[in-house]
């Protein structure tokens, strides 16, 4: 992330020269999908020696579609969790313009954000899961879905009195 940022940053001349440099990272990156995809249809699964009674899983078996949705507070969760991260999701563009337009970040600078959140993911899996195991799950997830939820509201509004909110 780090050399493609910095690539992104040096290198181009002009925008067209960075437009085709961009170009150049989605194709490396396709074909690094297709030789994923390839390494991983090669791994030969060890079949089990006890016999398995229960149908296969498949979101189209009649079965397990019945299951899941009997199972009334596991369905709530499932449509709550698709609700939440779609609205999430929707966020995004509002960071990303934050970051380019009104926080002038380079791809350089964008790229070692990105290290940087990564690393603080892995540093604080730990901590995590220390509070769960104090606090309950149910709490975490609270509290974790609650700072999600307010994050775009916080960029809004810092747009906003900026007098720089995008039309």
């Amino acid at each position: 992330m780090l050399i493609t940022g910095l690539l992104l940053t040096e290198v181009p001349k002009s925008d067209g020269e960075r437009l085709f440099l961009y170009q150049i990272f989605y194709g490396v990156c396709f074909v690094l999908t297709l030789l994923q995809v390839y390494i991983f249809s090669r791994i030969n699964l060890q079949q089990s020696t006890r016999e398995d009674t229960r149908p296969a899983f498949s979101i189209l078996n009649s079965s397990v579609l019945k299951e899941l949705v009997s199972n009334k507070p596991y369905f709530i969760f499932c449509i709550c969790g698709f609700a939440f991260f779609f609205a999430w999701q929707m966020g995004w563009p509002l960071l990303s313009i934050y970051f380019i337009r009104y926080a002038g970040l380079n791809e350089f600078q964008i790229g070692l954000l990105s290290v940087v959140t990564g690393i603080t993911q892995f540093l604080t899996y730990s901590v995590w899961n220390r509070q769960i195991d104090k606090k309950g799950c149910m709490a975490i997830i609270i509290f974790g879905a609650a700072g999600l939820a307010i994050n775009p509201f916080f960029f809004t509004t810092k747009l906003n009195f900026a007098g720089r909110l995008p039309e």
